[in-house]
Parts: structure tokens; sequence; C-alpha cells
């Protein structure tokens, strides 16, 4: 997880985004259940994810994890 860690502050990605990021990737959920976990909103989380997307430049969650993979290969 320190590799993701330094990936993500590599990005510029803010707390939440971490948070956000951390529950798509190691427990697979979807963002009404990030929602719940974070205490956040759908909308708010539905933002978060398109922050990151924009911020490592690809177009959703198959192509992040993707980029992730290679990255902390």
């Amino acid at each position: 997880m320190e590799k993701l860690e330094s990936i993500f502050i590599e990005y510029g990605l803010k707390k939440k985004e971490v948070e956000a990021a951390f529950l798509l990737i190691s427990e697979g959920l979807g963002n009404e259940e990030i929602a719940v976990r974070i205490s956040r909103s759908l909308p708010t989380v539905k933002g978060y994810l398109s922050n990151i997307y924009r911020k490592f430049d690809v177009k959703g969650e198959r192509e992040f994890l993707s980029l992730l993979l290679r990255k902390a290969g």
C-alpha cells in the first residue's frame, strides 16, 4: 500500500480522494458503498472519482486500475 500512497501523492490526490481510491482498489466497492463508508453523498463520491480519473488522465475505473497496476508493478 505504501507504493500506492506514493503514486497518489505524485498525482496530487486529496485525502478523501485517496480514501475513495483505496476502497475502490482494495475492496472493489461501488460508488454507493464508498459513499457510505466515507460518510459522503453519492454525488460527492462521483466527483472524487471523476477528479481522480482526470488527475491520472484516464477515462474510467478500468483504465485507472490498469495504470495503477503498471505503475505499482
